[in-house]
């Protein structure tokens, strides 16, 4: 995971939490910071929900999360 870290960088990102419980899904665009990238995979840091969570580049552009969050490890590792 070390060689995929990045400068932290500004997104915006659709969050969908489709594998979180309804009580807990965090829906909606969202703001974070991207801090790993492998390929269309960004590990990101959503600074509001104190998590990382992982995102997908769609093809036409937009960053795309359906609720894989947690510690960056394990976050990331989920890819």
């Amino acid at each position: 995971m070390a060689t995929l870290v990045v400068d932290p960088f500004f997104v915006q990102y659709e969050s969908g939490d489709d594998l979180q419980l309804p009580e807990h899904r965090l829906i909606g665009v969202r703001g974070a910071f991207v801090v790993a990238e492998d390929q269309s995979y960004l590990l990101l840091y959503d600074f509001e929900a104190e998590d990382y969570v992982l995102a997908c580049r769609q093809s036409d552009g937009r960053l795309t999360a359906w609720g894989i969050r947690g510690d960056a490890a394990s976050t990331f590792l989920a890819r």
